[in-house]
């Protein structure tokens, strides 16, 4: 009968780590899934801000906004055939 109570206890002590463990491993889980939803948020906010830092540099690299801070700012004019100079090297 010993032998017998013995095997029960082991038994129960089986049964108690194994709902201890789920237990725990259910808590890491949800943990890691927090974790990742965080995460993936975080990768979303930074596609938006890349989509819009594109959108951007398209903006301040446009042709017409360069000539335009060209004339404005630094007085600048577009070359006329007149005011062309063509320089030739010899030896070359």
């Amino acid at each position: 009968m010993a032998g017998r109570s013995w095997l029960v206890a082991g038994l129960v002590l089986a049964v108690l780590g194994s709902a201890l463990a789920v237990i725990y491993m259910r808590h890491e889980s949800r943990q890691l899934f927090v974790e990742l939803s965080a995460l993936q948020e975080a990768g979303h906010e930074l596609d938006v801000e890349w989509a819009r830092l594109q959108i951007e540099e398209g903006t301040l690299t446009a042709d017409g906004r360069i000539e335009r801070i060209a004339r404005e700012r630094l007085d600048m004019v577009p070359v006329s055939e007149e005011s062309r100079v063509m320089v030739r090297i010899d030896g070359e």
